[in-house]
């Protein structure tokens, strides 16, 4: 791997690895529930923090997942990797079952999949060396030891373009994106196939995002590895995702090809978001700004049909009724929504399917 001396996210545009064929995970009607006391010490209450969500990840494929802080973002990372169980719904790993994987079973998937932390510091414990955080995982699953652990965690430092020196320091002595490129090294020494990576650049400067994400383009490239990449920066997610998930109030509101959301948002929600984006070009025309009135509602009492319908610019009284499901509007392009599903079948003089 060529070393990458990145400024901006502009020299990414054409970097996407290529994706295969092959579905790597798949969650379907993927459900959590919490529950959670009432203010004032009442009697406790469910709060569905993902509900009835549908994911999948190809290999060498990396799916976007945005949305406001608290729609859910988080928890559905944790659940896919078996950090925070299911209250409804399957999940399949390479075509395996792991919906009610227990501990042991779970610890044996762990050498495929991983997690990167949001905060580098935090995640690392500060009186372990760099050397010894980045070579436990191969020490806890056996896998290494002495000199041969040595060398791999010399390999790993190299992968993630860090000295070899750089293993004899602690946490404290590396800046933020060192820290990160500590976390992937360690994410990366079981040689995972699939990684789920929550807001992994969100503490970085710009210049410094984009040299992460060259990273991960490049890993994946070499490695085959799979991203679910977890984030609320839309110009981030442009720059590393195939696809992109949107997520509103523990729902996936619209999901599809890169190229198309961003061209063709067809959810409200997304168009709001889309729209409030910056644009640091001030030659280029910015898309039309899409005010949201109110606050998001309580996941504790979420409004009844569409989620988004209290906030909507364009919602119709079906809205607040039923609950649109996410179907395909475009090839390779689903919505949650009814507007946008009427105006596609009158565009199309048919039905949406």
């Amino acid at each position: 791997m060529s070393a990458m001396p990145l400024t901006g996210f502009e020299e990414l545009s054409d970097n996407a690895p290529v994706v295969g064929e092959k579905t790597l995970l798949l969650a379907r009607g993927v459900t959590v529930d919490y529950r959670v006391r009432s203010r004032g010490g009442g009697h406790k209450r469910t709060v569905s923090a993902v509900d009835h969500v549908d994911l999948e990840v190809a290999e060498r494929e990396t799916l976007g997942l945005v949305g406001e802080s608290g729609c859910g973002k988080t928890t559905i990372g944790r659940a896919l990797i078996g950090r925070v169980p299911l209250s409804d719904g399957t999940i399949e790993y390479d075509g395996r079952d792991v919906t009610h994987a227990g501990r042991r079973e779970w610890r044996d998937l762990h050498r495929d999949i991983q997690l990167i932390f949001q905060n580098p510091y935090a995640s690392m414990n500060p009186r372990m060396r760099v050397r010894d955080i980045i070579g436990e995982p191969l020490r806890v699953h056996g896998l290494a030891k002495g000199p041969q652990l040595r060398t791999a965690v010399d390999e790993l430092l190299d992968m993630v373009r860090l000295p070899r020196a750089a293993g004899d320091r602690y946490p404290h002595a590396f800046s933020g994106g060192q820290r990160q490129r500590v976390v992937i090294a360690r994410a990366l020494a079981l040689r995972p196939r699939f990684i789920v990576a929550d807001e992994p650049v969100s503490a970085l400067d710009v210049s410094i995002q984009a040299q992460i994400i060259g990273l991960m383009q490049d890993l994946q490239r070499d490695l085959g590895i799979s991203y679910l990449f977890i984030a609320h920066n839309l110009a981030v997610v442009k720059h590393i995702a195939h696809r992109v998930a949107v997520m509103y109030l523990g729902h996936v509101v619209e999901v599809g090809d890169k190229a198309s959301l961003y061209r063709t948002p067809l959810h409200p929600y997304t168009q709001a978001l889309l729209s409030a984006a910056p644009v640091p070009d001030p030659t280029v025309k910015r898309p039309e700004r899409v005010i949201l009135s109110g606050d998001p509602p309580s996941a504790i009492a979420p409004p009844s049909g569409c989620r988004f319908h209290t906030r909507c610019p364009v919602a119709i009284s079906r809205c607040s009724s039923e609950t649109p499901p996410l179907v395909e509007l475009l090839p390779g392009h689903k919505a949650a929504c009814w507007v946008a599903q009427a105006k596609m079948q009158a565009t199309s003089g048919g039905t949406a399917a």
